[in-house]
């Protein structure tokens, strides 16, 4: 009877070794399978949940640069999202990415090819309550690089 218990003593750590290699290793396979669209959105997300604002700026397409200036962008975030909702930061969830054959970000753009529509949700733990944000959110490649943009048909 006392090998067994000294059999079991020794599966364990394998066990347990095994199991936290294993967890890593599907940890790997979800971040480098993540599409070049939708780590640029993470990246984004993540700069506005530290409230880092002038580097998530710097993630927007031209188009949205000329709707925003750089001030006027990083002001009204943080006041809105900080100041307002009284957060530090929020719970985030980005869905599947899906291309767009063509999209304009308003009326008064030009059609982009090669857009992909990712959907975002933030949830707001805040002096009003618990609420979330969904919004989809657009990702565009120009020149080598991944750009957000937001819709603006309304």
């Amino acid at each position: 009877m006392k090998s067994r218990g000294r059999q079991r003593q020794q599966t364990t750590p394998i066990l347990i070794a095994g199991s936290a290699v294993l967890l890593i290793i599907l940890l790997l396979i979800t971040f480098i399978s993540s599409s070049p669209e939708e780590k640029v959105v993470k990246e984004f997300y993540e700069y506005e949940q530290k409230q880092e604002f002038w580097n998530s700026y710097e993630l927007f397409h031209p188009h949205m640069k000329k709707r925003f200036s750089r001030s006027k962008y990083i002001d009204q975030r943080a006041h809105i999202f900080v100041d307002h909702f009284d957060v530090d930061t929020y719970d985030l969830t980005i869905g599947s990415s899906k291309k767009i054959k063509e999209w304009q970000m308003s009326d008064d753009h030009q059609p982009l090819s090669n857009v992909y529509q990712i959907p975002v949700t933030k949830t707001y733990q805040s002096q009003f309550g618990k609420f979330s944000i969904l919004q989809n959110v657009y990702a565009v490649k120009e020149e080598g690089e991944w750009h957000i943009m937001w819709d603006y048909h309304y």
